[in-house]
């Protein structure tokens, strides 16, 4: 399984799989330190153009780059074909056989769907990553601020604080998860967790652009 690496603009192998009792160390070895270009070899020339290959013969290919590794484990035929997100290449997934291997059109329809598939999960995987990372992004920035900053949900329940919260108020952040926010106020949390702000919480709607509220807090000590 060969993904796309925006960042190197290449494809790199990602997984290899053989059936039982099959040894096949040479390819192996040959896939795993490989990347490939668009257009270049036979994963890059299906991720340039976007459908199966195949090459019947690859010991009689000199120009195919894993040549050697093939011959070396026994291999003779190739194909391989496109992981498509919408129109987008993500992926290629690359077959050996110890045997010669005609087109076959049926085989093309299976793949074609499995094709499918395998993009949508691998687009899923990606955007999850993208998501932690933004995470971890965005954390980090909080984490840095001078000013506190709580997250609490429509119950008013604490589920985050940044350093510097934790330091205003006086509360390792595992005495606050969970708990209600109304141990950090000197007043009543009402006004705070009220039905409009639950109902904008739980359809998704943050609060209206320059309305704000300022409240007392009270720290861990009792002071205010």
């Amino acid at each position: 399984l060969w993904r796309v690496e925006a960042q190197n603009a290449a494809l790199r192998c990602m997984e290899i799989w053989h059936a039982p009792g099959v040894a096949v160390p040479h390819l192996t070895a040959a896939c795993r330190t490989s990347l490939f270009a668009r257009g270049a070899g036979l994963p890059g020339t299906v991720w340039a153009d976007a459908r199966p290959a195949w090459v019947l013969a690859v010991p009689d290919e000199e120009a195919f780059s894993r040549r050697a590794a093939v011959v070396e484990d026994g291999l003779r035929a190739a194909s391989a074909f496109p992981i498509q997100a919408g129109q987008e290449v993500v992926g290629v997934v690359e077959f050996f056989a110890h045997d010669r291997r005609e087109p076959d059109s049926d085989m093309v329809s299976i793949l074609a769907e499995l094709s499918g598939e395998l993009g949508q999960f691998i687009e899923r995987d990606r955007a999850q990553v993208a998501l932690r990372q933004s995470e971890v992004r965005f954390r980090a920035v909080l984490n840095n601020v001078v000013d506190g900053i709580i997250t609490f949900n429509s119950e008013g329940l604490v589920e985050w604080m940044n350093p510097a919260a934790v330091k205003i108020f006086g509360y390792d952040l595992s005495e606050l998860l969970g708990k209600s926010v109304q141990l950090l106020l000197s007043g009543p949390a009402e006004s705070l967790t009220d039905d409009e702000t639950t109902r904008r919480a739980r359809q998704g709607l943050t609060r209206k652009i320059g309305i704000g509220r300022e409240m007392t807090g009270r720290r861990k000590d009792g002071t205010v």
